[in-house]
């Protein structure tokens, strides 16, 4: 499942990018920041972002997910600091609806 998780972000990041003003400039990996001042995006960015994976995964896994919930954003360490963080997050929470 993670593979596929990551999969679906990676390319949605890819296409945020491709489709947006955001500039580009470094490989988008599990280290790809989305928070903080080495990352390419701004805050509406990151909320756009998010919506756009939150999509694609509810889509394909066909769940009602939520990335931008309380549990996230009240998390001790942010799973938007990068993309590794995020995928890890989306496991978990999938995990926790099919359970």
């Amino acid at each position: 499942m993670k593979e596929k998780i990551q999969e679906i972000v990676f390319n949605c990041t890819k296409e945020f990018f491709e489709n947006s003003d955001y500039e580009l400039n470094t490989s988008i990996n599990n280290k790809f920041r989305l928070i903080g001042d080495s990352s390419p995006l701004d805050s509406m960015g990151l909320v756009s972002l998010i919506v756009e994976i939150e999509e694609a995964i509810n889509d394909d896994f066909d769940v009602e997910l939520v990335l931008a919930s309380e549990k996230a954003m009240s998390a001790r360490t942010s799973p938007f600091i990068n993309l590794e963080k995020l995928i890890l997050f989306i496991e978990e929470e999938l995990n926790l609806i099919s359970s």
